[in-house]
């Protein structure tokens, strides 16, 4: 990808997280609308 998201590309995440009834689901969980990588310190399992 080598940019930054556009707010179009993003909207859906942001919609998702603020929708009750989708997202509530979901606990503890590492979302990452990032394009295609995962920044991380430590490794991922």
């Amino acid at each position: 990808m080598d940019r930054a998201g556009q707010p179009f590309e993003l909207a859906p995440f942001y919609v998702f997280l603020a929708s009750n009834e989708c997202s509530s689901y979901f606990t503890g969980q590492f979302l990452h609308p990032n394009g295609k990588y995962v920044l991380s310190n430590g490794p991922i399992i």
